[in-house]
């Protein structure tokens, strides 16, 4: 029972809604045949709850309202909308838990896990395709060798033994038809306790009617990727042990293993209903100080939740660490309690780009060792928090109140990580 809502405009004063009407159809022609409530006497413009016939899993439906105002005069029909079903039952979330089978204790110090999956589909028209997955641990999912989407630590955290959310990804146009197409996954531990694992459904529907799905089961194939450790405190990576193209088609998996199936959790699937975790601004970098011949401290001159992204070149085997803090020692080195550390080590043979995958921190300064023969060319700090929107502002002729309400602001959305933390350091 989706619940419904819609904003009001009029230009004269006193106005105000008396009543509405939803229509709910199965297609955009707004006919009304899944539900429509004829004019119900209500102020209510939001949290309406649909109360038409039962819906069905896996399904777009389009609808639109008018209200009428004090004066008792219709509006005109809103511009139609859409909202879509994913699974109204546990069970239609066919496919197994997998992962490689092979770590029995949980443990940040293991590396990354790839999954993927080769297949083939029909050369007809695709008129929809989804994808499904659910993790527990952080999830990336790729397509013919591209990243779909741009969530960022995915699922959002719950307690993984009552509910797992899984995250719907529409894919339609990422998919080739008539040609070979390849699902990659790539996995790391992020809050869950245990070995990480994903489930995964792919439903494709051509435009005759006629279907087509992948689910994660041992057809899978797997193998340790070049994230060597990690946890939401730091990571380490090894850009030696890239494997380029293994989310893509036609690549040689004869030395990956047979994916395994993984204890079911137990939990609710429930679709994420939360906004996802984005990156949704940029730091630039507005002071440097060299701390000894090898390490640069980067000064954001704020203070954040995220990441940075950091460009640079030199021999393969090199190793560069990335420390993160919010706060400087007196000795003019960051302060973090030996957390939010990053160690990344060089492929060589030109400029390589290093973003975390499965970590953020909180940081105004950013530490940089780079060993004698590395350059670093680049660092842009990437804000990262769950995508909200702000519905209202604050400004006064206080200048003092203005800073109190921006800094209460970059509070509450640098700890906002599909949970609210906490943490008085902004402040």
């Amino acid at each position: 029972a989706p619940r419904l809502g819609w904003i009001v405009q009029a230009g004269h004063n006193g106005a105000r809604q008396t009543a509405y009407e939803i229509k709910v159809s199965s297609n955009d022609y707004m006919r009304g045949d899944v539900w429509s409530s004829s004019k119900v006497r209500s102020t209510d413009s939001f949290d309406v709850e649909y109360a038409g016939r039962p819906l069905r899993s896996q399904t777009r439906y389009f609808w639109s309202v008018r209200v009428w105002d004090e004066r008792g005069r219709p509006s005109k029909w809103s511009k139609t909308a859409w909202f879509e079903t994913a699974f109204l039952d546990d069970d239609e979330f066919r496919g197994d838990w997998i992962n490689s089978g092979e770590a029995t204790i949980p443990s940040a110090q293991t590396p990354e896990l790839l999954l993927r999956k080769d297949f083939r589909l029909d050369d007809r028209k695709i008129a929809s395709a989804r994808a499904y997955v659910a993790g527990l641990g952080l999830y990336k999912l790729y397509v013919n060798g591209n990243r779909v989407g741009d969530r960022e630590l995915d699922p959002a955290f719950t307690e993984y033994e009552d509910r797992v959310m899984y995250s719907t990804f529409d894919i339609t146009r990422s998919l080739r038809r008539g040609r070979a197409n390849a699902l990659g996954v790539s996995l790391g531990h992020g809050w869950y306790p245990g070995y990480p694992t994903v489930k995964l459904k792919l439903d494709v529907t051509y435009a005759n009617g006629r279907t087509a799905r992948v689910v994660t089961d041992t057809s899978w194939r797997t193998h340790d990727g070049p994230t060597r450790a990690n946890s939401i405190q730091g990571e380490t990576y090894d850009a030696r042990l890239e494997q380029p193209g293994w989310n893509g088609p036609n690549f040689d998996d004869t030395a990956w293993s047979a994916a395994v199936v993984a204890a079911d959790p137990s939990a609710d699937l429930t679709a994420q209903f939360v906004e996802p975790i984005r990156v949704t601004g940029t730091l630039p970098v507005k002071a440097t100080k060299a701390l000894d011949a090898t390490t640069t401290l980067y000064d954001f001159q704020a203070t954040k939740a995220g990441w940075a992204t950091v460009k640079l070149s030199g021999p393969a085997g090199a190793e560069v660490t990335m420390i993160y803090g919010e706060r400087l020692s007196p000795d003019g080195t960051i302060n973090n309690g030996n957390i939010q550390t990053d160690r990344y080590t060089l492929k060589g043979g030109g400029t390589e780009s290093y973003t975390p995958s499965y970590s953020y921190n909180g940081f105004r300064y950013l530490s940089i060792n780079a060993p004698a023969g590395v350059t670093v060319s680049s660092v842009v700090g990437k804000t990262l928090n769950t995508d909200v929107a702000s519905s209202g502002g604050f400004k006064s002729s206080s200048e003092l109140f203005n800073r109190y309400h921006a800094a209460m602001r970059n509070s509450i959305l640098s700890n906002l990580h599909s949970i609210p933390t906490d943490t008085p350091m902004y402040e």
